[in-house]
């Protein structure tokens, strides 16, 4: 029993990692938020499809190259928050410090039109550790998160947009947690909360997918999937618990409609409830405060076992920002949905 417990919390905590190093040297300049030009046709603001529709896969790559090698310069925590608080403030967001005992969230805050009291969350790490794979979780899921905030900062919508990087560390979801149990103690209306986890590794050759041991016993109907594709490393997961099912099967439909696999991991309350010690993230922080919460996540780890990225099967994963791309298009016509975009 206890071997299948931490194979499901091994599975479903999922600690980020990668295959591959990207180029050296600091990136180029991005170009300021307001010279946004849209690099594919169909972008705008009449639907959820049309707001995906403006991701930018070179500005995710830069920016998450930007965190990679500023990190590198300076004491990492400080170094991206800081890039956190600037870039939320840039694109429009009531940005604020969420201090707590032993570290400080960075949190943007969009209010909705019509019904402001009712929220939805998309957050992502800031203080992942460098594994010297190129993409620490924090990584790809702040380049994530900074890309769909630019974008829906465009957008006018009925409920309140909240974006939070979160000083979580690699050891314990600390900052998450503080935020979810004030969250909980005021009376916060969440509707939804997504939590960006490493959305960058990725291969699409057969057998680069690993899983833990007893995986196949514990969801069947998951490891049929995989062998379905040949256990290829090319999908999302989404990890949730039954609160929160609508929103992960809306990630899931989102997916589909461009072009991206996606499968939804849902959890028992019993599951969702085992200690998983440090591999704990941010979506289990809202389920501990009886909030709702899901995890976006690219499974790094069993696609570049311990975060070495030699070892990785068959050849190895890599780092992959169309497929980041894809991601984010999901992400953000699944929020437009969830925050209710006004068309008009």
């Amino acid at each position: 029993m206890v071997a299948r417990v931490m194979g499901i919390a091994a599975m479903v905590a999922l600690v980020a990692g990668c295959a591959a190093r990207l180029p050296g040297g600091r990136p180029r300049e991005l170009p300021p938020v307001t010279a946004m030009v849209p690099l594919e046709l169909g972008c705008g603001k009449g639907s959820p499809a049309a707001l995906a529709q403006c991701v930018e896969v070179p500005r995710l790559a830069a920016d998450a190259a930007r965190i990679r090698v500023e990190r590198t310069q300076g004491d990492p925590r400080s170094v991206t928050r800081a890039l956190c608080e600037i870039r939320l403030a840039e694109l429009g967001f009531e940005t604020t410090r969420d201090a707590f005992a032993s570290g400080v969230n960075v949190i943007g805050r969009r209010e909705g039109v019509t019904r402001p009291k009712e929220q939805v969350l998309l957050s992502a790490r800031h203080t992942a550790a460098d594994d010297g794979c190129g993409d620490p979780s924090g990584t790809s899921g702040v380049a994530t998160l900074f890309e769909a905030a630019r974008i829906l900062g465009r957008a006018a919508h009925d409920r309140t947009l909240v974006v939070a990087c979160w000083d979580d560390g690699d050891e314990a979801a600390l900052g998450s947690a503080s935020y979810a149990r004030r969250a909980r103690e005021r009376g916060d209306e969440v509707i939804a909360s997504l939590t960006l986890d490493g959305v960058a590794s990725f291969s699409a050759a057969p057998d680069t997918q690993r899983l833990p041991e007893r995986f196949d016993e514990l969801f069947p109907d998951h490891s049929l999937w995989l062998l379905a594709r040949d256990h290829r490393a090319d999908f999302l997961l989404v990890v949730t618990d039954d609160r929160s099912r609508d929103a992960a099967e809306l990630v899931k439909q989102r997916g589909v409609s461009v072009g991206l696999p996606v499968e939804v991991l849902a959890l028992t309350e019993r599951m969702k409830r085992e200690p998983s010690g440090p591999e704990r993230r941010a979506q289990a922080s809202f389920w501990d405060a009886r909030l709702p919460g899901i995890l976006l996540t690219d499974t790094g780890p069993y696609r570049a076992p311990e975060g070495d990225c030699s070892a990785a099967p068959r050849g190895g994963t890599r780092l992959d920002f169309a497929f980041t791309g894809r991601v984010t298009r999901a992400t953000v016509a699944a929020l437009a949905e969830l925050v209710v975009l006004r068309t008009r």
